[in-house]
């Protein structure tokens, strides 16, 4: 908005939509990323490092 272009809203980016997808995340990925956890198979990475860090955590997972 701060470019003065027309703001619009797109039609999957809603409350419905929103709730959708977490009750997809609970039901499917939650129950997937538990059972990793448990076989100690599970390698979590934060994504929100720079994109050099992630790349070499991700490596890093690979090797064990």
């Amino acid at each position: 908005d701060a470019c003065g272009g027309e703001t619009y809203q797109r039609a999957d980016d809603s409350e419905a939509t929103m709730k959708n997808r977490l009750s997809v995340y609970e039901a499917q990925t939650k129950p997937l990323i538990d059972y990793y956890q448990k076989s100690g198979l599970y390698k979590q990475i934060d994504g929100s490092q720079a994109m050099d860090t992630v790349y070499a955590d991700v490596v890093a997972s690979l090797r064990v």
